[in-house]
């Protein structure tokens, strides 16, 4: 993390919501909602449910973990739609490429040089269709486009994207 001074990270704040005022508004709204409800249920349906914690000597919610969740875990129900999708489409056409893991965003596979590239392609454009397979199984209308990028190598430290 840059170390920035605090007026500056003011700036970049400032700049950000003034860029994505929509996400402003997006944060006011979730947080009236869990002080009316203690609750938020997100575009999945996924419901999270906060308590109040003690700050200050005052029983509160964190603004924090209201903030983030829906982002964090919108997106964590996206890449599990995209795994799921991914998996059914190799297991037809490559199915030697095996899925080891994700870390946050990416899914990490074991796959033979050979059919890394049409693999990568497939997961691109299982990413790229997120906004209509999230319509599709929960009415979900994503307004922005999605995509990815591959790399390949054989070690963290040795890659070179591939798309």
């Amino acid at each position: 993390m840059p170390n920035f001074s605090k007026k500056k990270w003011e700036k970049i704040i400032e700049g950000f919501f003034n860029k994505y005022s929509g996400m402003g508004r997006a944060h006011q709204e979730w947080i009236g909602r869990v002080q009316r409800t203690g609750q938020l249920v997100g575009p999945t349906g996924r419901i999270w449910k906060f308590e109040k914690e003690l700050k200050r000597g005052m029983w509160q919610y964190s603004v924090s973990k209201i903030r983030n969740y829906p982002v964090q875990g919108s997106a964590g129900d996206l890449i599990k739609l995209a795994i799921v999708t991914i998996r059914k489409r190799l297991a037809e056409r490559y199915p030697q490429a095996l899925m080891v893991m994700t870390v946050h965003d990416s899914i990490i596979f074991d796959v033979p040089k050979e059919v890394a590239y049409p693999v990568a392609e497939i997961c691109i454009e299982v990413f790229e269709e997120l906004p209509k397979l999230a319509k599709k199984y929960f009415n979900w209308d994503i307004k922005v486009p999605i995509t990815g990028e591959a790399e390949l190598g054989d070690s963290w430290g040795n890659v070179e994207r591939i798309i």
